[in-house]
């Protein structure tokens, strides 16, 4: 065989595999065939088989409910994580991140807080930023009921200052107050607590 030959039978050979696979695919793998639609409109007016097909039983004790703590926890935790992690390079970003969080009395205090920090913010300024995550809480069920709840949030923050390689790391707490306003949790005031040396 020469060149030219032995090209033409590759050649050939791979149009067939993909032949192959094509029929396979629209026969299906097992040899059964793709689809019994006919094109005929069957007797409950559906086109295709007569077969009717039945529909999953929608039953109440299958629903999940999500749970109110839970859900209380939950925007706590996004709270300070968001609101705890800020550069300057964002332009502070993160409190605009948050503002949807939070109860209108909170929401306004964080507005002037923005207000704030942008007009104190200057061009060309030195990095700086603070990462901040949630390893646990607490609740204060002294300080909690039905529709507020008020968390201590453990975080650990670490601080950048210059560069991201020049980064201290420090655990601190915030105390988070949450309160339901028409099923939904909101921020109600976030306080950070003091560093432990």
């Amino acid at each position: 065989m020469n060149y030219q030959q032995t090209r033409r039978l590759i050649i050939t050979g791979i149009i067939l595999l993909i032949l192959g696979l094509v029929w396979l695919v629209y026969r299906g793998v097992r040899g059964e065939p793709a689809s019994e639609n006919t094109g005929e409109i069957a007797a409950n007016g559906q086109l295709g088989s007569s077969e009717e097909i039945p529909l999953p039983v929608f039953r109440q004790e299958d629903v999940v409910l999500a749970d109110p703590f839970s859900e209380a926890q939950r925007t706590a935790r996004v709270f300070v994580e968001r609101y705890g992690s800020y550069s300057n390079a964002s332009n502070f970003q993160n409190i605009e991140d948050v503002l949807y969080l939070a109860t209108d009395s909170m929401r306004a205090f964080l507005e002037r807080t923005l207000e704030q920090y942008r007009a104190g913010a200057v061009a060309g300024a030195e990095y700086s930023g603070m990462s901040t995550v949630v390893l646990s809480w607490d609740e204060l069920t002294e300080e909690s009921s039905e529709n507020r709840h008020m968390f201590r949030v453990h975080t650990q923050r670490s601080k950048s200052i210059g560069s991201l390689d020049n980064v201290s790391s420090f655990y601190q707490d915030s105390k988070v107050v949450v309160l339901r306003q028409e099923a939904v949790w909101k921020v109600d005031s976030a306080y950070w607590q003091p560093v432990a040396e």
